[in-house]
């Protein structure tokens, strides 16, 4: 499989201050990926530079292994074939759909050609027939689709996407961003999303890349972000989940608030080594017949299932989902069972760049 874009070593300042710092990853053709993390940690900055509107201080960056941008020389934007999709929109108002759509592709295209262009991908994001509406006849969802199609009209190496469905609802965001998923797939185009939203995150890409204070902390696909978080900073950004303390009594045990958890521990995790074990709200189940009660301090009712916020004799709380089914009150005290297929463990030191402790 070709090599559709490669970033090595970028990174990117305004004066003194470093924005994006010694980022590298490769997409390969048809790959989806993210750049995720919260507001201001760069991931915007990094696809300006890879569009070229931003100019990298160090490093270099690739598509189709022809290199576009280095601190001396920036290709142009409009030579990298790019397409991209913006938070806004930005249609233009005063132009039909077709128009719009047509306002991307190569004007030396007989007319016959750009209209036949732009009824295939109206069929595509499912507007077919729409040529003549206007943009404010549309939905939010819909506008979405038709700047997805002229980002797409003139057959784009590399889509980017900034923030593109910041402006919708959180349903119709989780929606659109799999329909947008189906289309890429389909078109087989390499595409990278920045958002700061996990689920947008999941439902669209093969792979994230985490970026903190400007730097990419873990490069991995969605599952293993949740479940193998390399760093305390990944483990409290992906998901919900706390950290209870923990103690290696040997035996592979590790003695923690909720009794005894057991399973795979490295070698370097003596015994008496003080941890910080993460429990996400899947590994802890609700068990009426259990030994271990404790008490809801929390309830949200989220349709099939509860989120309960549970409080463990020492003071600390964790989190524990169950259905629907079982309707507790507050302050009622439930049977709960750990179910911890993926241990993940932090020494008992308070930084954030930790790494984790996984067998």
């Amino acid at each position: 499989m070709s090599k559709q874009l490669t970033l090595k070593n970028i990174s990117v300042a305004y004066g003194q201050n470093t924005i994006v710092q010694n980022i590298s990853f490769e997409l390969d053709e048809g790959q989806i990926c993210c750049l995720l993390g919260p507001s201001g940690c760069g991931k915007t900055t990094l696809l300006r530079a890879i569009a070229g509107f931003e100019t990298p201080t160090l490093g270099e960056i690739s598509i189709r292994k022809h290199i576009v941008s280095t601190p001396d020389k920036v290709l142009a934007p409009e030579n990298r074939q790019i397409g991209m999709v913006f938070q806004d929109f930005a249609l233009f108002p005063h132009l039909d759909l077709e128009a719009n759509i047509r306002f991307g592709l190569d004007k030396k295209m007989s007319d016959t050609e750009q209209h036949q262009r732009c009824n295939e991908l109206l069929n595509l994001v499912g507007l077919s027939g729409s040529n003549k509406k206007y943009p404010h006849q549309l939905s939010g969802g819909q506008q979405q689709r038709i700047a997805l199609a002229r980002a797409l009209a003139p057959k784009p190496d590399i889509l980017l996407l900034d923030e593109p469905f910041s402006s919708l609802d959180v349903e119709l965001r989780g929606q659109l961003a799999r329909e947008v998923r189906d289309i890429l797939k389909q078109q087989n185009i390499t595409a990278i999303l920045v958002t700061h939203d996990q689920n947008e995150a999941f439902a669209m890409a093969d792979c994230v890349g985490l970026i903190y204070q400007g730097e990419l902390v873990q490069w991995d696909s969605p599952y293993n972000l949740y479940h193998k978080p390399m760093t305390r900073f990944v483990a409290n950004f992906i998901g919900h989940g706390v950290f209870i303390p923990g103690e290696y009594i040997g035996d592979q045990k590790i003695n923690t608030d909720l009794g005894i958890i057991q399973g795979p521990v490295p070698e370097q995790c003596k015994v008496g080594c003080k941890l910080d074990l993460l429990i996400r709200p899947d590994d802890i189940i609700h068990d009426d017949d259990s030994h271990i009660k404790l008490e809801i301090i929390e309830r949200l009712f989220r349709g099939s299932d509860f989120l309960y916020t549970l409080s463990i004799a020492s003071g600390r709380n964790v989190l524990c989902i169950a259905s629907s089914h079982h309707n507790h009150s507050l302050h009622e005290k439930i049977g709960i069972k750990l179910d911890v297929d993926h241990l993940v463990m932090f020494p008992q030191i308070n930084h954030d760049n930790t790494a984790a402790i996984q067998p």
